[in-house]
């Protein structure tokens, strides 16, 4: 019985989670569509105007041992903890901050597209189209939601406050910003991050 109470209870918490995600699917397909905005706007622009970040061979060797010895970890387990803990603060942040601010979660979702245009683009100048497409997109598929829903639940927590009893509406929204956080953002995070600690060790060592 206890085994049987707990999956109705996840089911339960699951369907509460898209519901939320239902209610306020006006905000999320707004960010969803201002971030593909600047994200093609960049990769538009940065085509045009990106020449390639190593003057010779050497250049992008030296960058590479780098990037290896200072940024990345030499285990899968290194990279994921890094990436994972860091991509849970990032949401975190965008959620939290939105009761102070709109503007914030917003400019995280300009900022989103703009950097990973200009990414997207010196990879594959620096590094060719098929390789920058396999270190980018897999991860980003999950990744990329969850920082939208993120940024969504900070101005969900924003327009809250402007609502008749502040407070409890306050509460409210932010009580449902955690239930999806766990059960739908905290997911898709750690998919992005074992995607991308596979793909670190693939291509840095």
């Amino acid at each position: 019985m206890p085994t049987i109470y707990f999956k109705m209870d996840i089911k339960k918490y699951y369907q509460q989670s898209f519901e939320i995600i239902k209610k306020n699917k006006k905000i999320i397909f707004i960010l969803t569509a201002l971030y593909i905005l600047f994200l093609v706007s960049g990769l538009i622009y940065n085509s045009i105007t990106y020449t390639s970040s190593f003057s010779s061979e050497d250049a992008k060797k030296a960058y590479n041992e780098f990037f290896k010895t200072t940024i990345v970890k030499d285990t899968f387990i290194g990279n994921f903890i890094y990436i994972f803990s860091h991509n849970i603060i990032a949401s975190l942040f965008r959620i939290v901050t939105g009761i102070v601010l709109g503007i914030i979660p917003l400019f995280y979702i300009i900022s989103d597209g703009i950097s990973n245009s200009y990414s997207l683009v010196s990879s594959m100048i620096d590094e060719g189209v098929y390789r920058a497409l396999l270190g980018f997109l897999p991860h980003s598929l999950f990744e990329t939601p969850a920082f939208i829903l993120s940024s969504s639940l900070g101005l969900m927590i924003f327009i809250s406050v402007f609502k008749k009893d502040r407070m409890k509406n306050i509460i409210k929204t932010f009580k449902e910003s955690l239930i999806v956080f766990t059960s739908i953002i905290l997911p898709l995070l750690f998919i992005a991050a074992i995607i991308e600690s596979v793909a670190i060790l693939i291509y840095c060592f």
